[in-house]
């Protein structure tokens, strides 16, 4: 088997659309595979599907799933008021370094995951970013949890507008590997 190399530039390697969650973790599995990492970071909008796909891979693999929404509390108010601030990232740095000590495959998976375990220090893994799009007319896929990436003034909800700066200036779906599309559900 050929072992090939990771994007080291900007832009995914390609930009798939897939029919269905499934069809998502048979490539996301078959991504992995070819590239042999230990780690696969898989990264995306709030409600996107990230924790679903990923409890699939792991569950097909074995491998050890760390969700960063699982290291959440509520501080009291926000320090800078980013999501980084709502992550314990003693306890989140301490569970992935742990599962990076063993030669078991490790998901991260969650958003703003370059602020949170930098990949410098977490190691760079396979990443994929898992995005929802509609198909409004002719098979033209919009993406539409990424149009305010550029807009201003940005919305006043902290949490979403913590993301989106993040979005904007670590530009993880250019950074990514592989951009696992997903339509939306029809009605």
């Amino acid at each position: 088997m050929t072992v090939l190399p990771l994007n080291e530039e900007r832009g995914p390697l390609r930009d798939s659309l897939v029919a269905n969650f499934e069809a998502a973790a048979n490539l996301l599995l078959a991504e992995w595979q070819l590239y042999q990492t230990q780690v696969l970071r898989l990264e995306g909008f709030m409600a996107v599907g990230k924790t679903g796909l990923a409890k699939v891979v792991a569950n097909r693999t074995g491998a050890r799933r760390i969700q960063t929404d699982e290291f959440a509390f509520r501080p009291q108010p926000p320090k800078r008021r980013q999501y980084e601030d709502a992550i314990d990232l003693v306890q989140l740095r301490g569970e992935a370094a742990s599962a990076l000590s063993t030669s078991d495959r490790v998901i991260f998976e969650g958003v703003c995951l370059e602020a949170l375990l930098p990949s410098s220090q977490f190691g760079r893994g396979l990443r994929a970013y898992l995005k929802r799009v509609s198909v409004p007319v002719l098979d033209q896929s919009l993406w539409y949890d990424g149009l305010e990436l550029e807009a201003r003034p940005f919305t006043r909800r902290w949490l979403q507008r913590s993301i989106l700066v993040y979005h904007r200036d670590y530009r993880p779906h250019e950074l990514s590997d592989i951009c696992i599309a997903i339509p939306e559900p029809r009605e």
